[in-house]
């Protein structure tokens, strides 16, 4: 990184600063924090009242990715790659969220469904840079 680059940082934290002082940083912590609730409350009603082909098309994903993340994994580690911990705590993870797939009929709340994708599309980002690292 050249030094032009962490100028223009600084200048941006100086600028920010000052745009904080000359509104008011409790008026600017408040208005975060109420978004921040805000956006939080709405996801969640959200989340509560999905069903139907937006429920299910979450869970299609998750499961897809779920597939994926452990056939990259597979490779990572046919390769001699570090992967089985990542295999065995992201996959942990997916059966803690939404159980196993015999209770994949029983009512699992969207929210279970849209955190276990989110953490097995993190898995497999991790395997894809593992195997990206492996092909240099």
């Amino acid at each position: 990184m050249n030094k032009r680059t962490v100028y223009l940082i600084w200048a941006g934290g100086a600028a920010l600063a000052l745009l904080i002082y000359l509104l008011g940083p409790d008026r600017v912590l408040t208005t975060l924090a109420y978004g921040w609730d805000n956006a939080m409350w709405s996801l969640h009603n959200w989340l509560r009242n999905v069903s139907g082909p937006v429920y299910d098309l979450i869970r299609a994903c998750a499961i897809a990715v779920f597939v994926v993340f452990w056939v990259l994994g597979v490779m990572v580690v046919q390769r001699g790659q570090p992967g089985r911990i990542a295999l065995l705590v992201f996959t942990l993870i997916f059966f803690w969220l939404v159980g196993f797939p015999s209770h994949w009929g029983n009512s699992i709340s969207a929210g279970d469904w849209l955190t276990a994708l989110l953490a097995v599309a993190i898995g497999a980002l991790i395997m894809s840079q593992r195997l990206a690292r492996t092909a240099r």
